[in-house]
């Protein structure tokens, strides 16, 4: 439907924020409505912009759930919800980058979070419980935003936490996974190449 959508997003956008709210809602229904934040965004593209400031703290609160490590069912959940997550913010960069290879001026309503975004994904690397669900996504986030943002992203990703999870992705058995990572490295080389732009 893409842009067809709009007259009712308003009111999309609302339920799901009053079920992300709802402490009665099952648990396993949020992760759900944080994917569709992405699907939104991806298809309304630039005109996302205006949920960003309710959206964002959302994701940023669901980056924050603490679990106990030795319940198998809870770190399932978290690794679902990382998913999650991960799935919003690339849904989002996609949407306001647009679909050219040149990024459109709306991408950039994200910069102030690139940090954040960032230090999460270096904290899903450091995790020994993390899926290789979580790998593929984080890593093609990170080809995403290496195209959105260009050589300002060399910075954070030179983080050895992320070069690990680079080529954890890049050895894994999982087909897309491998793909995602492969991506995202030629992605990194592709900015490194760039020439310094010194004027």
């Amino acid at each position: 439907m893409k842009s067809k959508i709009l007259p009712y997003c308003d009111d999309i956008m609302t339920l799901l924020l009053q079920n992300l709210s709802n402490p009665n809602l099952h648990r396993n229904v949020k992760p759900q409505i944080l994917t569709v934040f992405g699907d939104m965004a991806l298809g309304i593209g630039p005109d996302f912009k205006k949920y960003l400031n309710v959206v964002l703290p959302m994701l940023a609160a669901a980056t924050q759930v603490q679990i106990d490590q030795h319940d198998y069912d809870m770190i399932d959940y978290l690794n679902e919800l990382r998913e999650s997550v991960l799935e919003a913010y690339t849904g989002i960069v996609q949407g306001l980058k647009g679909s050219d290879k040149t990024p459109l001026e709306d991408v950039n309503a994200l910069l102030p979070h690139v940090p954040f975004i960032i230090s999460y994904i270096i904290s899903i690397a450091k995790d020994s419980e993390l899926s290789d669900g979580n790998i593929a996504i984080a890593v093609g986030l990170i080809g995403d935003m290496c195209g959105a943002f260009g050589p300002m992203m060399l910075q954070f990703v030179e983080d050895s936490s992320i070069t690990e999870l680079l080529n954890d992705g890049k050895n894994s058995r999982t087909a897309r996974t491998k793909k995602l990572a492969t991506w995202a490295l030629k992605e990194i080389k592709r900015l490194k190449n760039l020439p310094v732009n010194t004027s």
